[in-house]
């Protein structure tokens, strides 16, 4: 078996955490993998505290270093320069499976032969604070299923904690924005709209766990306010890119990646009363006002105005959302849920009293 996967690992000022991460990969199977760290520009340079790791695996681990252009960046240059089959992202501050490496290995082998175009694989999500682990499936079989974006619907969003990436498809995408945060968002959604051949991995098989709750994470709420502009770029580039003539269930798959994200802004404008106190829908309309160059009926742009969002998609399949409290405070989409418990275990007083 020669090398099938490149494990890329965006680092910016990474020194307390990637560590931990180089730790969790399985290196008696490092012939069949490479490792490559993209130092994105650190404050300090990351070579002093990785030359250990580079020194001890020189033929599997390097560690390149270029201009600070956010995730974004890190991934358009790894498209270019991966040379094996298969791509698989891990952040620098999550961890591998390490016992289901081989597996993995093994799986991504057989599949290089087929035309699959991503590999899908169970995950876990690591609540930081109660050391909680949710664990994510998107097969529940024990064995691999084949299928496209044609067929299959998720239950769940899917998420780049899942994807393995044929490095083929990859370069086939728009490059994404560099210098935004969340951009992985856009990554699956262009996953979702280019991709046709997919495979999802048995259930047992987790790859990738996404520790979950570190103030310094982009998804902490503080960062997620203070990045509300990158979510709304973010937001337009995935409703500019909707395609015409999709099959129903791909373009469903579609909406819930760009319903994450509406989710997500709504609930930040909506809920920190340090921006606006929820109740004011009138300058709620005021900021999602960016949405409405995108809705072409007056009848839709008047429920905008009205308290309503009714956003419609190109095929015209419609999600509607109210806009009050009670249903951001009890809607379940992804990690949003999670996102929620932060805003509350820091907001809570601010918002009842």
């Amino acid at each position: 078996m020669s090398k099938i996967l490149t494990i890329v690992i965006p680092a910016y000022n990474a020194q307390e955490t990637i560590i931990a991460t180089l730790l969790s990969l399985d290196y008696q199977f490092g012939k069949y993998f490479n490792v490559l760290i993209i130092d994105d520009g650190s404050t300090k340079p990351l070579q002093p505290y990785l030359q250990p790791w580079l020194d001890r695996y020189p033929q599997i681990i390097k560690l390149i270093r270029v201009k600070n252009n956010n995730w974004g960046g890190c991934v358009n240059y790894a498209t270019q320069h991966v040379k094996t089959k298969f791509l698989k992202i891990l952040d620098s501050d999550d961890v591998i499976f390490t016992n289901h490496m081989h597996s993995y290995l093994q799986h991504l082998h057989y599949l290089a032969k087929a035309n699959v175009d991503v590999v899908i694989t169970s995950f876990a999500i690591n609540d930081l604070k109660t050391n909680h682990l949710m664990k994510r499936h998107y097969n529940l079989k024990k064995k691999i299923v084949y299928s496209d974006f044609d067929t299959l619907q998720f239950a769940k969003v899917l998420t780049m904690h899942a994807l393995t990436w044929n490095v083929s498809l990859l370069k086939k995408m728009r490059p994404l924005p560099v210098k935004k945060p969340y951009t992985d968002s856009l990554l699956v959604f262009q996953t979702i709209l280019h991709s046709k051949n997919i495979a999802l991995l048995p259930r047992n098989i987790f790859t990738y766990k996404y520790n979950f709750g570190d103030s310094n994470q982009s998804t902490s709420w503080n960062k997620i306010v203070k990045n509300l502009s990158s979510l709304k770029y973010v937001y337009h580039e995935m409703l500019h890119q909707l395609a015409r003539n999709l099959s129903v269930k791909r373009t469903k798959s579609l909406i819930n990646s760009v319903k994450q994200m509406l989710y997500l802004i709504i609930l930040i404008i909506s809920l920190d009363t340090s921006i606006y106190k929820w109740q004011r829908k009138k300058q709620i309309n005021n900021e999602l006002s960016f949405m409405q160059s995108y809705v072409k009926d007056k009848r839709l742009l008047k429920k905008i105005q009205s308290g309503y969002l009714h956003i419609i998609n190109r095929r015209s399949i419609p999600f509607i959302m109210r806009l009050n409290k009670l249903i951001l405070l009890t809607s379940q989409v992804g990690f949003i849920k999670m996102i929620k418990v932060q805003y509350k275990n820091s907001k809570y007083e601010e918002i009842w009293n």
